[in-house]
């Protein structure tokens, strides 16, 4: 904050802070405008009331108040940032980035607006200009704890987790007690299938702050019967605070059921999956899409594709898509492979994936034989795939119906996946993707191979081989580094979900039309 003699007394403005900090936003009106009359060119009170219409989503009074700053003082480089977060926050990332690059020509130390041009850019999937703009952030601010955590949530992106995984590890040695960089890293943590390092580190965040939301969500989330007795203690007190609450958000009511689960409480942890899906469905109804529709549109234009392979026998890089619906076992299938040396996993990145084939060069790039991706939307993308790239091979992965319907119910999205609320809407999902695997399985026999989720599971040794001869790629993973992945398998939720699917005549119809399809299309 700059103070000239056209804005107040620091006392005042000091005063006007601390009732914008403690949320008072109408006092905080009341007092600026009443200041206003006196120091009416003053910089800082527009900025200052900017920031409160932006708080209280009056967006065009917000904006108002910072071209009244900038006109005052066209070098505002604050103002133009916050401009730059305010267009952010309205999903407008491409205005907002040209505010931060503004406030950054005026003023090329101001490492907050590196950040937040970071942010931006790292929304329209232009990662790596956004970890340069981090870069810079830090270059100026080391210790910049948004900078250091955007940075790592970066390069998580675009596939670099073992990078994210140092640079958080690196914040938490200057801000050890920082509950959402523990979360952040237990993410990352599990993306490479360190669920034990995961829980030490959510299990942590809650030790700090114990109704930290996004922790506790992340460990009551963990795969069912993993969490140790020290574990399920915590979610059990999170469970009585739980049920004092008069009114719970959707989050907490998804982590009351997930406790449940964890506790063995598995009916009355379906209850609730049940009321709570009903509320996502009720509130979206206003949204609500045809997506059977879409998926029709999709089959028909897979039927009528004439594949044309293409083969370059220069091109040495083999490229492996693990399709199927969610919840289907794909990351586990892509974790035994990032065992090997040969294998550059993209995990569910789809936008780092591409941008490694845009810039790959054959003749220099020798380290990878194989790069994988299991973002289930990549479903759409296979013909543009195979029509422009070599060497593209599919495993398609299945998985028990009701087993996989159960995970995709009782599954808290973040955002996105509304199918996942409706019985009806999950079952029509995994029908479209069963259907994929069959045209494509008869289009491209040489280019695919149909895994199930328990032989992923129960015989990890024999999936690799099965993509050995697909691929003739010999990734070197020894059978010793590959052992039985534990799974549990919860079949009293897997009944009370086949239960309520038959409650229905609305269920139950689009049921027997998936068994009939399954019938003439069996599971490996």
């Amino acid at each position: 904050m700059h103070l000239n003699s056209q804005d107040p007394p620091k006392d005042k403005l000091l005063y006007v802070f601390d009732l914008y900090s403690k949320g008072k936003f109408t006092e905080t009106i009341l007092e600026i405008n009443i200041l206003l009359k006196e120091f009416n060119n003053s910089t800082v009170l527009y900025n200052i009331l900017g920031l409160v219409y932006f708080n209280i989503k009056k967006n065009d009074l917000s904006i108002n108040c910072y071209n009244k700053s900038i006109y005052i003082n066209p070098k505002n480089f604050e103002a133009y940032n916050n401009i730059g977060i305010l267009l952010q926050n309205t999903d407008n990332p491409v205005d907002a980035i040209k505010n931060y690059k503004i406030a950054l020509e005026i003023n090329p130390s101001y490492f907050q607006a590196y950040n937040n041009l970071g942010l931006s850019l790292s929304n329209i999937g232009s990662h790596n200009e956004a970890i340069d703009n981090y870069k810079s952030a830090l270059s100026i601010s080391p210790n910049f704890l948004d900078a250091q955590n955007n940075m790592a949530v970066a390069y998580q992106k675009i596939g670099e987790l073992e990078t994210a995984i140092q640079i958080f590890k690196k914040a938490l040695r200057v801000n050890p007690n920082n509950v959402m960089i523990y979360n952040n890293l237990g993410n990352a943590k599990i993306e490479i299938g360190d669920y034990s390092g995961a829980l030490i580190c959510f299990r942590k965040a809650l030790e700090i702050k114990p109704m930290y939301l996004k922790a506790a969500l992340n460990l009551a989330r963990f795969p069912y019967k993993f969490l140790d007795k020290d574990s399920l203690t915590i979610l059990e007190k999170l469970l009585l605070k739980l049920d004092h609450a008069k009114v719970l958000s959707i989050e907490h009511q998804f982590l009351k059921a997930n406790i449940l689960m964890q506790l063995d409480e598995t009916e009355l942890a379906f209850i609730e999956y049940r009321k709570v899906n009903k509320r996502q469905i009720n509130e979206h109804k206003s949204d609500a899409s045809d997506q059977q529709s879409v998926y029709n549109s999709y089959l028909r234009k897979l039927k009528n594709w004439v594949p044309n392979v293409l083969v370059d026998n220069n091109d040495k890089l083999s490229k492996l898509i693990i399709l199927g619906p969610s919840r289907s076992g794909k990351s586990l299938l892509e974790l035994s492979l990032a065992k090997s040396n040969k294998v550059k996993p993209f995990f569910e990145y789809k936008d780092a994936f591409n941008s490694y084939l845009q810039n790959y060069n054959f003749s220099k790039e020798k380290r990878y034989s194989l790069i994988t991706q299991t973002n289930p939307g990549f479903v759409y993308d296979i013909i543009n795939l195979f029509e422009k790239t070599p060497k593209c091979y599919l495993v398609l992965v299945k998985r028990d119906i009701y087993e996989l319907a159960t995970e995709i119910f009782i599954k808290d999205y973040n955002n996105g996946n509304r199918y996942s609320y409706d019985p009806v809407k999950i079952i029509e999902y995994i029908n479209f993707y069963y259907e994929v695997f069959d045209i494509l399985e008869a289009k491209i026999p040489k280019n695919v191979v149909c895994i199930n989720y328990k032989e992923i599971t129960d015989q990890p040794n024999e999936v690799i081989k099965k993509i050995y001869s697909l691929t003739s790629i010999n990734l070197s993973i020894n059978e010793l580094n590959i052992k039985k992945l534990k799974t549990y398998e919860n079949k009293n939720l897997n009944e009370l979900f086949e239960n309520y699917m038959n409650s229905s005549e609305e269920f139950s119809t689009t049921l027997m039309s998936l068994k009939y399809f399954l019938r003439a299309s069996p599971l490996v």
